[in-house]
């Protein structure tokens, strides 16, 4: 009698707490985050126009939101450039247009496929971000210069976004929006800034920090092992037919990389060409250049005929360095530093690393033990 007794007390007990519970009034509904500002510097070169029937255009400082590729919305998409005009879609945009290397690079981060490329590019570096079967059906624009572009070419592909220099909004208008890639800050920062405005189109990889930790951990240990007792130059010809004028830039992207592990000899306000008497001057223990299509492949070859080139103590030591194009893709995007460190590295400080690059296994027992 007891124990039915208790058992009925706590079924009371029970039913009492079930119904107190159901009185309270409904738990409303959190609010959505506030969205978030767009990573973006003071822009020395604004960077978006806001053209196109897809996209519309306003002076605005706040991405309206998140980008995250597994939530449903169907809010538009809307990010602040470094101009500070805000761009916004309705919804992922798919046709694009890249004429600009740090486009190729971000977007095969990203996994998307461009409609069409510059023609400046070759087969081997599209097929390189984008795989040989891909690479065949991408269409590529004739591109003289910056601003000289096959425009009806362009229009007729239809793209919802063409990705490169800012003054081509200026002819497109109308037609397509354009994302510049210049105005970002001259840092890591500034690079990660543009990969976080790629990943609000486009949405954040399942695995983007891991990515990102990989990159960071590779940079700091190549870091930690070399003494920082080397100067090195980043430069390319002017053009295949003149071998007598070359590209010096002290600012972060073709300078300041080397300014962790080297010295790069260059003030940040440089930014122009100089003659092989100029090269002479800098007189940098490594030559890295970049092997844009038009670099000739006997470059090296007709160098040696050059008395100037001979006096140079990177050519003395066998130490001028042509570099695949994809090699010094890291000063246009952090995604792709940490095989860019790769590749420096082991010309850089051959001695260091005369096994090639660190391996994964290596950089973790080199932040452990360091």
């Amino acid at each position: 009698m007891m124990r039915l007794l208790y058992l009925f007390t706590a079924l009371v007990a029970i039913i009492l707490v079930l119904a107190a519970c159901g009185s309270q009034p409904a738990t409303e509904a959190p609010e959505p985050p506030e969205p978030t500002e767009a990573l973006a510097a003071d822009a020395t070169e604004p960077a978006f126009s806001g053209s196109g029937a897809d996209a519309t255009s306003a002076p605005a400082a706040e991405v309206s939101k998140e980008a995250d590729e597994s939530s449903a919305s169907d809010s538009p998409i809307s990010l602040v450039d470094p101009s500070g005009e805000t761009l916004t879609f309705d919804e992922p945009p798919e046709r694009i247009v890249c004429v600009h290397f740090s486009c190729l690079v971000e977007l095969s981060f990203f996994d998307v496929v461009p409609v069409a490329v510059a023609d400046v590019f070759e087969d081997r570096v599209i097929a390189t971000f984008f795989g040989e079967e891909a690479s065949e059906g991408i269409v590529r624009i004739p591109m003289e210069s910056n601003t000289e572009v096959d425009f009806e070419l362009i229009a007729s592909l239809e793209p919802n976004l063409v990705i490169g220099y800012k003054e081509l909004s200026v002819p497109l208008e109308g037609v397509v929006p354009v994302i510049g890639v210049f105005g970002y800050e001259e840092s890591r920062d500034g690079l990660l800034a543009r990969t976080e405005h790629y990943a609000t189109l486009f949405g954040n990889p399942p695995n983007l920090e891991e990515q990102l930790q990989v990159i960071s951990d590779r940079i700091e240990a190549y870091t930690l092992l070399v003494p920082d007792n080397r100067t090195v130059l980043l430069t390319y010809p002017e053009s295949a037919d003149n071998l007598n004028s070359w590209r010096v830039d002290g600012r972060y992207g073709r300078c300041g990389w080397f300014e962790e592990f080297a010295d790069c000899l260059l003030d940040e306000d440089v930014n122009g060409n100089t003659t092989v008497e100029g090269l002479l001057d800098l007189d940098p223990d490594v030559i890295l250049i970049q092997g844009y299509n038009y670099v000739p492949n006997d470059l090296l070859e007709q160098m040696s005929s050059d008395p100037l080139w001979q006096e140079l103590t990177a050519y003395q030591n066998d130490e001028i360095y042509v570099l695949e194009l994809e090699e010094t893709s890291g000063t246009t995007s952090l995604t792709v530093l940490d095989t860019v460190y790769d590749a420096w590295m082991i010309r850089i400080y051959p001695d260091i690393f005369p096994d090639g690059p660190l391996t994964d296994e290596e950089v973790q027992e080199i932040l452990t033990e360091l």
